[in-house]
């Protein structure tokens, strides 16, 4: 009588099915990651546009009396980060009386064109508060431009 031997390991075609499987949800999963990451950064550029910039730019006039000097150093000197929430430098393209615009690339964002829309239509709602003129976003350069008043 012959006795039939007890299997070890597993087959090749068990082995592809298990990778093709997990290879799926590794996928789906950046998926899902990189638009709650865009989302997350939208939300952290909304803060640093609408609190950080603004509180620094009034600190700094009321430190020195004038923006005549104001440059991106002096900003990250009073708090505002250096790159944007996506690893991207900013820079502070223009100082004009107490308007402070501000050069704010999305280049790294999973969707920038959807960010960059999002961000323009939420810093025009701002009424002109924070936000002096009409902010845009250029898809080609993937750069948002705004101007912040520094009153």
């Amino acid at each position: 009588m012959k006795l039939m031997s007890k299997q070890k390991g597993f087959t090749l075609i068990e082995i592809i099915v298990v990778l093709v499987v997990l290879g799926a949800l590794y996928a789906a999963g950046t998926q899902i990651v990189g638009e709650n990451s865009d989302t997350a950064n939208q939300s952290n550029t909304t803060k640093i546009i609408f609190q950080s910039i603004p509180s620094a730019v009034k600190t700094y006039r009321l430190r020195r009396g004038s923006l005549t000097s104001l440059d991106k150093t002096a900003l990250t000197n009073e708090g505002v980060p250096t790159n944007t929430p996506w690893g991207d430098a900013w820079t502070v393209s223009s100082v004009s009386g107490s308007v402070v615009n501000i050069s704010w690339p999305l280049t790294s964002a999973n969707d920038a064109a959807t960010v960059g829309a999002d961000l323009v239509a939420k810093l025009t709602a701002d009424g002109g508060n924070v936000i002096n003129g009409t902010p845009t976003y250029t898809t080609a350069t993937k750069i948002l431009a705004f101007a912040v008043n520094g009153n």
